[in-house]
């Protein structure tokens, strides 16, 4: 009885990943149904929902703010690219050639801040500070979720110990 309902409170939660899946299963077999040939609205129809949809449904189920809001964004709408690149099939591909390049630009762009936030654990660590409290806040401030935060902070307490350990 516990397990199920804690299952639905995960569900009512959480409802986003629900929502993606059958976004996603829409536009698969909307790809597959679609005469590619005789038709010029499919991939601008497949992008809609991969770009403008599932990061919109993303805003509604969790409300980020703020820089979580755009980073959180920019990944969906990135991941959004690259599935739609396999769903539409290279001839009717026409949009995603314009859109490719730019994917790859806002990768490189969360690549950063995530190298960032790295270079911040490496000089918490080595410096001796209290590495997990400047990383616990950097990460707060970028938006990731708990789950991250905890990993991070986990992180930087293990370099912690093992650069603790080797100057002794």
């Amino acid at each position: 009885m516990t397990g199920t309902f804690g299952t639905a409170r995960w569900l009512k939660a959480h409802w986003f990943a629900g929502a993606a899946a059958l976004v996603i299963l829409g536009d698969w077999v909307f790809a597959q149904s679609e005469d590619w040939r005789a038709s010029a609205y499919g991939e601008p129809a497949i992008l809609a929902d991969l770009i403008l949809l599932l990061p919109l449904l993303h805003f509604l189920c969790y409300r980020p703010a703020g820089r979580a809001l755009a980073l959180r964004g920019l990944a969906l709408a990135c991941a959004g690219v690259w599935i739609a690149g396999h769903l539409v099939p290279r001839p009717a591909q026409q949009l995603l050639h314009w859109l490719e390049p730019l994917r790859w630009v806002a990768v490189a762009a969360l690549m950063a801040g995530e190298l960032a936030l790295v270079i911040v654990l490496i000089r918490a660590v080595i410096g001796g500070a209290d590495a997990a409290s400047e990383v616990e806040a950097r990460a707060r401030r970028d938006g990731l979720p708990e789950w991250a935060i905890r990993a991070l902070v986990w992180e930087a307490r293990l370099w912690q110990r093992l650069f603790a350990w080797r100057r002794r």
